[in-house]
């Protein structure tokens, strides 16, 4: 094995060690690629319980896909683990609010439920929510 590239060793080991595990990072070995970058936005226009946002990549497997979203909800911030819930209670009106990822072997897709509790629930018409996602490759040797 050459003794090459950009290295980033675990804590107490040396940089000139040439045993793997030695390394959190070693820029010879794979390291995770990404395939795609992309924003979607979706804006309400009615009162639903439920959205599906596909994005397709055409892949034929499962990858791995990493999502951040930003909405107009007031306590909405950027999320990076691709999941954002809040509970609604106003007027007697509960709901579980959720966006979450979900990756298939030929699209992501970003799924909106309500699930009304009691009351109606939330009318979420007129907001605007926005989304970064990452969507990564890695080939097994």
């Amino acid at each position: 094995m050459g003794n090459y590239g950009i290295k980033v060793s675990v804590e107490g080991k040396d940089i000139t060690s040439t045993t793997n595990s030695d390394y959190a990072m070693w820029s010879k070995f794979p390291i995770i690629k990404t395939f795609m970058v992309g924003t979607v936005s979706y804006s309400f226009g009615s009162d639903l319980s439920s959205v599906d946002i596909d994005i397709t990549h055409n892949l034929g497997y499962r990858p791995i896909a990493w999502l951040s979203i930003d909405g107009s909800a007031q306590d909405a911030q950027w999320v990076t683990v691709g999941y954002w819930a809040t509970w609604y209670s106003v007027s007697g009106n509960n709901a579980l609010r959720s966006w979450t990822l979900h990756t298939y072997t030929d699209k992501i897709s970003i799924h909106y439920r309500e699930t009304n509790v009691a009351g109606s629930g939330v009318n979420p018409t007129g907001e605007s929510w926005n989304f970064k996602y990452y969507v990564f490759i890695e080939s097994i040797p």
